[in-house]
């Protein structure tokens, strides 16, 4: 059985980083400040898929959406993340 400690961890990573992305070029990071995860089915083997994509990305905050399937293309777990948004170096 996949631990949802990882789950929420793989989740957290894909919305990051389409977020970072996005942001990386202005001299910018998100940093996760919320994440929300809803789990709909346990896994226990097999290769799991993780998509995100931003929602919404202003200038101090950011809101990304995920989805983690199985092998099957079902879906496991949904989460929504909110990101605080700072200059690169902490600046």
């Amino acid at each position: 059985m996949v631990h949802g400690g990882v789950i929420a961890s793989i989740l957290d990573s894909a919305i990051g980083l389409n977020i970072n992305k996005e942001l990386v070029e202005k001299g910018k990071v998100a940093i996760t400040s919320q994440l929300n995860v809803h789990y709909l089915k346990p896994v226990s083997k097999g290769r799991i898929t993780a998509k995100a994509k931003p929602l919404f990305i202003g200038s101090k905050v950011a809101v990304g959406y995920g989805e983690l399937k199985d092998e099957k293309g079902d879906t496991i777990a949904i989460a929504t993340s909110t990101f605080y948004i700072s200059s690169r170096g902490g600046q």
